[in-house]
């Protein structure tokens, strides 16, 4: 055992180190067991100074770094070298204890990885401690579903780097970085600002990042029901991997982008949902996320031809497990204030509310494109029984693709659900408030559910295909196109195709809140249309003589008018 107490310095600089070696017992002796640990306590500190170097091989039982209110444990890789690798068996890890730090600067290197053999426990845990990676220094994860970033905080300034083990990508074992606290009610927040990032070349198809993880320390199984945070203030470019998923299961995550830019190379951006491969048999997960955009870019790029198509792209909210019962539910929210979001590849969807799941989009400004997809790849606000809306009040959207809002069979996705719940009552709403959204191709509601399609006060919304209401495919659901008057007038909504109501379809028209003159207002142009609207609900304003306004629907459109009082005059 070796331990530093008491206000110990250990220094290693130019040329020192300090070798761990389980396999070698020449290099280091010390008992078996659980036990075995390196621990350094309050007031004390390992520094590694340029040239120095820690490296602990095949480390069996713990590494401690805890120290004390005011009087911290520290390690400080000052422009050396610290690399820990653990190996299987006996819940091996390393663990920064409350009031501890570590701290990576100048050009200081810390690695972090575990024998295949024991994959499913953390290397490192971050329990209470502060993380701080500054200057050209880098922090390396290696294989394993690693969760390095706990309890506490960990920011990454200057131009410090996250990454990944490139040399591992042979192995069976990827490297996964997890961000989760590991107690119920507390929080992890990691930061990102000044030019750093996290970035790998070959290896990024292949990591999963989570903020947000249901069970941070694997072997203990716990459920957390904690906060995971990530601020993303830096204005580098940040390339992840396969699945970057914001709140899952038990966890709840938030991922707020401010400047520079992320993107997904390889698989999907989830927020709000479970993990589909793992705790079907769970019925009380209730994972949230919420992802907000205050600037820069998010760029979600799959690649096209994966075999599970349904889950690539942007998804919002899902409660993907077929197994899932009892109070499971989960819940996804994006919010776009400034900046771009945007699916940007050929093989890509864009889901909002899938299954056991609640997703919702608030954009109030900025840009949110989703690409032109092929092979029959879409946007769906309302999947497989999920809960979906999309409201914007402000900015720019653009679906190049055709839209389904209130459910879309999966078959028209050319994928046949096997962990998604089959269900045909989605639930969708699509409400343009204010901003402009265009559909270049067709808008579809309640293809298998319900679905609603709302024009508010300001909105601007355009198709360039058909605009088909259509009857929910198993259920008693209908279609419904819907005006809400703002105090000055209602948007606009044009559709470049035809105009499909199938029988079931209504029509609302609301000016509660219409405190304008009265007038014309010409809503919709039904001169190609196919079918009638089968109920039709007209609610006034009240305003002075708002009682002669008419709502007119005809072959030629939909228009509210104003009757006039006739004078009749008796010489």
């Amino acid at each position: 055992m070796l331990q530093l107490l008491n206000g110990a310095r250990l220094r290693i600089g130019a040329g020192g180190s300090v070798l761990h070696n389980h396999d070698d017992p020449t290099v280091y002796t010390y008992a078996e067991g659980t036990s075995s640990k390196i621990r350094i306590s309050a007031g004390t500190e390992l520094s590694l100074e340029s040239g120095g170097s820690f490296k602990a091989t095949n480390f069996v039982g713990r590494l401690i770094v805890e120290g004390a209110e005011g009087n911290p444990a520290r390690i400080k890789v000052d422009s050396g070298n610290f690399s820990f690798h653990t190996a299987s068996s006996v819940n091996p890890r390393m663990i920064l204890g409350p009031y501890s730090e570590l701290l990576v600067t100048n050009t200081g290197l810390f690695h972090i990885d575990s024998t295949k053999d024991g994959s499913k426990y953390p290397p490192f845990y971050q329990a209470g401690g502060m993380i701080d990676v500054s200057g050209d220094s880098t922090f390396t994860v290696g294989r394993t579903k690693a969760r390095p970033f706990g309890t506490g905080t960990t920011t990454f300034r200057g131009n410090a780097l996250l990454t990944v083990d490139e040399g591992l990508f042979d192995q069976k074992y990827y490297p996964d970085i997890y961000i989760g606290p590991s107690c119920n009610c507390e929080t992890s927040t990691v930061v990102f600002t000044d030019h750093a990032k996290f970035y790998t070349a070959k290896f990024s198809s292949l990591t999963r990042f989570r903020v947000g993880d249901d069970s941070p320390l694997a072997e203990e199984n716990a459920i957390t029901n904690g906060l995971a945070v990530l601020r993303y203030d830096s204005d580098s470019y940040s390339r992840f991997g396969s699945y970057f998923t914001v709140g899952s299961d038990y966890c709840r995550g938030e991922l707020y982008l401010n400047s520079g830019s992320m993107s997904v190379t390889y698989g999907s951006l989830e927020v709000g949902g479970g993990n589909y491969e793992y705790r079907r048999d769970r019925s009380d997960a209730h994972g949230e996320g919420l992802m907000a955009v205050n600037g820069g870019t998010f760029d979600v790029r799959a690649l096209n031809g994966h075999v599970d198509s349904i889950i690539q792209g942007l998804i919002v909210g899902a409660g993907w497990e077929s197994k899932l019962d009892g109070n499971s539910f989960y819940r996804g929210r994006l919010e776009l204030n400034s900046g771009i979001v945007r699916s940007n590849t050929d093989a890509a969807n864009v889901i909002v509310g899938a299954g056991r799941a609640k997703g919702e989009i608030v954009q109030n400004g900025g840009t949110f494109e989703h690409k032109r997809a092929e092979r029959n790849f879409a946007m769906a606000i309302g999947f497989s029984g999920g809960d979906g809306s999309y409201v914007i009040t402000g900015g720019t959207a653009t679906v190049k693709s055709d839209l389904y809002v209130g459910g879309v069979l999966p078959s028209t996705f050319n994928y046949t659900l096997d962990y998604c719940p089959n269900n045909h009552d989605a639930v969708g709403l699509l409400s343009v408030r204010g901003g402009t959204f265009s559909v270049v191709s067709n808008l579809v509601l309640s293809a298998d559910g319900a679905g609603t399609l709302e024009i508010g006060g300001a909105g601007l919304l355009t198709v360039g295909g058909d605009l088909v209401l259509s009857n929910c495919t198993e259920t008693a659901s209908v279609a419904t196109l819907k005006y809400t008057f703002g105090a000055s007038g209602v948007g606009s909504l044009s559709v470049g195709g035809d105009i499909v109501v199938a029988s079931g379809s209504k029509l609302v028209v609301d000016m509660s809140e219409y405190t304008g003159p009265l007038k014309t207002f010409q809503l919709l142009d039904l001169s190609s249309a196919e079918g009638t609207f089968s109920d039709i609900e007209f609610v006034k304003p009240s305003v002075e003589g708002g009682n002669r306004l008419t709502l007119d629907v005809d072959a030629d459109g939909i228009r509210v008018r104003t009757n006039h009082k006739t004078l009749i005059m008796i010489y």
